[in-house]
């Protein structure tokens, strides 16, 4: 099979092929023929075209799975972790954003199909596959999530029952669970949970996530899928920062030639719809992860959402204080002012970001600094509330090593911030000769 048909719902988008030189995607005739037809992405606009090349390999390899998840998907499959079109072959029926893949021929179902399976179940598999993905069992199930974790993708009903989507069925849930076959990283589910949850409170709009201790796993409510009414589930568009800048996810780190900070703020100033808001927020949002020791904040953890013809910044999500682990890297994915060293940020660096992007110094500091003291407060609140009741003694011994290390890093702030006020009264009342 050399083609993959490309839907929007139940309406045919356009074909994806495989060709000796690459892939090539075209838009369907009836797709371009529709008044409410919008484009995959900027790169790929909406033109009787043959499309080949970064932006079709951008869009559609950004959304699989990631470096060793994919490596480990793709020998499961006996398949290349490069060959992009047999992965999403079998994987794409289920993707992040609002486009089904599906072999040629197959059409979506007229109703969404899904298998029961119990808590017991899903808590059985997890505790003994060692990262094997549940989906790969499933024959019916076609599912991709872009990322470096195993994930599972399911519909929760009201009651709380779980369901495995079948075929194109779209999800409403991401299960996260702990990486349990990486020692060098415990509990990784409740970290994230925290530090989103963190996030939320203090002010960032987040995906909304919970801790199940039964499963030891973070559950997140997909915020690209909407449910009008209960089983009806719509799938929105949405495009990640490398998708956006036809990049491709191998290069999601500055370091690695990928997106720098600035590039993110342009992709912000040229797509939403209210850039002034949102350059706030990703401003906000980069402050919190160097707060948090969240390392791993990348390009790929940074969306636009489509919704009604406007593009917003998509809710945040991924968030882990990644820094208590000392096998992990201890820079951050972005450099702020010339520095990725989070304990050698200090203000000036935040001044030279906002230099670099357009931004007035005063207005980014007052953002940092303004994090600095709403996480101050919240960050004990939480921490109490994912501790209470919690029996896992080593599970909570591990929130109290994020707790410090964030405090750690509030500390210095704060330090450094008195410093550099010191200095600056010291400069007015004590000015050098010849000032006046």
């Amino acid at each position: 099979m050399n083609q993959l048909d490309v839907y929007n719902g139940s309406d045919l988008t356009g074909h994806l092929h495989n060709q000796e030189d690459g892939l090539v995607f075209l838009y369907a005739s009836s797709w371009l023929a529709s008044p409410g037809a919008t484009p995959l992405a900027p790169g790929l606009p909406l033109e009787d075209l043959a499309f080949h090349g970064d932006a079709v390999n951008s869009f559609f390899e950004n959304l699989l799975p990631e470096g060793h998840v994919r490596e480990f998907i793709a020998k499961s499959l006996q398949l290349s972790p490069e060959n992009v079109f047999g992965l999403l072959e079998r994987l794409g029926g289920d993707t992040a954003g609002a486009y089904s893949i599906l072999p040629a021929g197959t059409k979506p179902g007229s109703e969404a199909h899904y298998l029961e399976v119990s808590r017991e179940a899903i808590k059985e598999w997890l505790t003994e596959t060692k990262g094997v993905p549940l989906t790969l069992h499933s024959p019916d199930a076609r599912m991709s999530l872009s990322g470096a974790q195993d994930k599972l993708t399911v519909f929760i009903d009201a009651d709380g029952k779980l369901f495995l989507p079948k075929g194109d069925a779209p999800s409403t849930h991401i299960i996260k669970p702990a990486i349990s076959y990486r020692q060098d990283v415990p509990h990784s589910a409740i970290n994230e949970a925290a530090i989103m949850i963190l996030a939320s409170r203090v002010g960032l709009d987040t995906a909304e996530v919970r801790f199940d201790r039964y499963l030891n796993s973070a559950v997140i409510t997909r915020y690209d899928r909407t449910r009008p009414s209960f089983g009806d589930v719509s799938r929105l568009h949405q495009l990640d920062f490398c998708q956006l800048l036809d990049m491709p996810s191998s290069k999601k780190y500055e370091s690695e030639g990928g997106p720098t900070f600035k590039q993110c703020m342009e992709v912000v100033r040229t797509h939403s719809s209210q850039p002034a808001v949102d350059i706030k927020r990703l401003i906000e949002w980069v402050a919190f992860n160097v707060i948090v020791g969240n390392m791993d904040s990348h390009a790929k953890n940074l969306s636009m959402l489509y919704v009604g013809g406007k593009a917003r910044m998509s809710p945040f999500y991924d968030l882990v204080a990644t820094l208590v682990y000392p096998n992990l890297s201890k820079r951050f994915a972005f450099k702020v002012g010339g520095e990725n060293r989070p304990e050698w940020i200090q203000g000036r660096h935040w001044d030279r970001l906002a230099t670099e992007t357009g931004l007035r110094p005063t207005y980014v500091r007052k953002i940092v600094t303004d994090m600095a003291s709403v996480i101050s407060h919240k960050l004990p609140l939480v921490m109490t509330e994912l501790t209470q009741g919690n029996p896992d003694v080593d599970s909570v011994g591990f929130l109290s090593k994020i707790e410090q290390s964030i405090t750690r890093t509030l500390r210095r702030i704060s330090v450094a911030k008195e410093a550099e006020e010191q200095l600056a009264r010291k400069n007015i009342e004590e000015p050098t000769p010849g000032e006046y």
